[in-house]
């Protein structure tokens, strides 16, 4: 899996398509999906803009609705030479090495079932528990 890049877009042209809702059909289903909630964590040529998903299928014979919920990370980066942004996306059955997500999204999606998954929300909870430790820490100094 590796990157996409778009020759001369802009951080916000990335983000605003990486937001788009999406509509699929298949035989059985009609699949929608729609983003909750997003933020971008990061600098002027890099960073995590992290997502929560939820997907609707609703099954075209018995009306059967399933909701779901997850959480996408996608790592955007400015390229010099091509002139424009770029994107690397994965969910959180990846594991991502990136902890910066809200704590806020980790409860608005259900428990995984996946071990990548589980064990990157425990880091998730992990790096904003230090986070919060050494601010303590700065404050009583």
């Amino acid at each position: 899996m590796g990157w996409t890049t778009i020759p001369f877009s802009t951080r916000k042209q990335i983000i605003r398509e990486r937001l788009e809702n999406y509509f699929l059909s298949n035989d059985d289903y009609d699949i929608s999906s729609v983003p909750l909630k997003h933020c971008y964590r990061g600098g002027n040529f890099s960073g995590v803009l992290w997502i929560v998903w939820e997907i609707t299928k609703v099954h075209k014979e018995t009306r059967e609705v399933i909701k779901d919920r997850f959480i996408e990370c996608d790592l955007l980066q400015y390229y010099k030479g091509d002139n424009g942004w770029g994107y690397k996306d994965m969910d959180e059955d990846c594991g991502p090495c990136y902890y910066s997500c809200p704590l806020s999204y980790i409860d608005m999606v259900p428990d995984s079932q996946t071990e990548f998954a589980r064990k990157w929300k425990e880091k998730v909870r992990e790096y904003h528990k230090n986070r919060k430790e050494k601010k303590n820490e700065k404050i009583h100094c």
